[in-house]
């Protein structure tokens, strides 16, 4: 009896460092010294070798307050979004006491899961970054990324571009249909750890104080 009772008390110290260590890598996964805020409301989690970058962004919750964060996958090579989840305050009571925390960190292993698992994301974080006068320098090379007014009316932004241009070339990598009291701003930007892309993140102010976000996918070594 005295035997079995032993073994009994080593399954369980057992399992208890087996749950132990299960969390720990849990808490190293999903914790991080970044927090969304309106002056930082972008992470990038990571690339992928092909063009896909993970990020995540402090929405405009359209004046009504409370927290809306969206996360998505995009692919820099076409512009286009492949996945997008958002969590958002209200679903929790009156959301002005924010996101639960357990209920945030399901949200942000989920994301991180489909990163790795759809995407082939690798999560490293890369805080963007913010140009220096329009301006991106990598390389050795220096990059103007300029937003021109393609079409305006009634002293409305109705259509803008986007264009790069490094050493006496240009291509435009962006051309959009809006309505907006002024131009979008380049505003931060990302540069891939595997191959010569960057990530072009421009910021848009409109009414009342609504702002959000446009991604544009820029090759900084082809098409100029």
């Amino acid at each position: 009896m005295k035997n079995w009772k032993q073994i009994i008390f080593i399954c369980v110290l057992a399992i208890a460092a087996i749950i132990t260590a299960a969390c720990a890598t849990r808490t190293a996964v999903t914790n991080s010294s970044f927090t969304h805020t309106e002056e930082n409301p972008i992470r990038i989690w990571g690339w992928s070798r092909d063009g896909k970058t993970a990020i995540s962004e402090l929405s405009d919750a359209g004046g009504r307050g409370g927290i809306k964060i969206k996360t998505f996958i995009f692919n820099a090579v076409d512009d286009s979004v492949l996945w997008e989840r958002t969590i958002d305050s209200f679903d929790y009571g009156d959301g002005y006491g924010g996101i639960p925390e357990n209920e945030l960190t399901a949200f942000f292993d989920n994301f991180q899961n489909a990163c790795r698992q759809l995407f082939g994301i690798e999560i490293r974080e890369v805080r963007p970054m913010v140009p220096s006068g329009s301006v991106i320098r990598h390389n050795g090379r220096v990059y103007g990324i300029a937003v021109n007014s393609a079409a305006a009316e009634d002293g409305m932004i109705r259509r803008y571009s986007v264009a790069a241009e490094t050493g006496g070339r240009r291509k435009t990598i962006l051309s959009r249909d809006t309505f907006l009291p002024a131009l979008p701003e380049f505003s931060l930007y990302s540069i891939s750890p595997f191959e010569e892309r960057a990530l072009i993140i421009l910021r848009w102010s409109g009414f009342s104080g609504s702002y959000g976000f446009v991604y544009a996918g820029c090759h900084l070594s082809t098409g100029f």
